[in-house]
């Protein structure tokens, strides 16, 4: 019969140990928040560029043709406020001033708020397209 060594020390598994300064930690974490930010706008350009579309054909009868008309030239408008030809300001200018338009949204506490004020108060980052994707 054979009795365990009890010198013997079992070998555990060792997790890496990776040292990493302050800075790299927040290189890291700022890519990622560069990253889901331009995902974000990706996902939230669609969604509402989608929205319009169905509106557009739901309420005036829109065809393909039209619809992708419209599309093409939202995605014109995206790209030129990527490439800082126009901002959401000269945007809300140009609707208020010209179609007497002025979008609001309602906060979830009632409230109405004009939709470019905020956008005027808001810091919003500049955004460049690169490799076919929004980048900070």
């Amino acid at each position: 019969m054979k009795y365990a060594n009890p010198l013997k020390i079992e070998k555990r598994e060792r997790v890496p140990t990776y040292n990493m300064t302050q800075a790299q930690l927040d290189a890291i974490r700022e890519e990622g928040f560069r990253a889901g930010i331009s995902t974000g706008i990706y996902y939230a350009n669609g969604m509402l560029s989608a929205a319009w579309l169905l509106q557009l054909r739901d309420t005036f009868g829109f065809g393909q043709r039209r619809l992708q008309r419209v599309f093409s030239r939202v995605q014109e408008n995206f790209n030129s406020i990527v490439a800082g030809l126009i901002s959401y300001n000269d945007m809300g200018r140009v609707l208020m001033d010209e179609c007497r338009i002025r979008l609001t949204v309602e906060k979830p506490d009632g409230v109405r708020e004009d939709m470019w004020e905020i956008f005027r108060q808001m810091e919003l980052p500049k955004l460049r397209m690169e490799g076919g994707k929004v980048r900070l």
